[in-house]
């Protein structure tokens, strides 16, 4: 599993998860700077799932402790530099917190102690859900 997937498999919901570095030019124009610098922030979460209720034989929900947030500068669009503040800082995230998911079971086991996601969002990590959801 790609740290890729693993993000998509287990990324909040709604979050700008990236797919492959053409993408960043695309999903980063929105988060302008004062110094038209445009930025984004490279959050990670420690998600894992918590029993919600007995309703309907039982429930739960996935949820996310924020753990790190890093504020980067996005390149100018349609350049791929693989030298630029954000590309390093992305694959130093990531790579630190794949090998830190090794061993770690997927939230859906029973087992799990919860896996470190890494997501870019136009702003600071909050945790989420931002309400316990209720049983309806």
């Amino acid at each position: 599993m790609t740290i890729h997937q693993l993000r998509q498999d287990t990324a909040p919901q709604g979050a700008d998860v990236v797919e492959s570095d053409a993408e960043y030019d695309v999903k980063r124009r929105a988060n302008v700077g004062v110094d038209n610098a445009e930025f984004t922030y490279i959050n990670v979460y420690l998600a894992d799932r918590a029993y919600g209720g007995s309703e309907e034989g039982g429930w739960w929900y996935d949820y996310g402790i924020p753990v790190e947030s890093r504020r980067v500068k996005v390149p100018p669009a349609g350049e791929v530099n693989p030298y630029s503040e954000y590309q390093e800082e992305l694959e130093f995230v990531e790579s630190r917190y794949y090998r830190l998911n090794q061993g770690r079971p997927e939230i859906h086991s029973v087992r799990s102690e919860g896996r470190y996601v890494v997501v870019e969002e136009d702003g600071f990590a909050k945790p989420y859900p931002a309400t316990t959801p209720h049983y309806e």
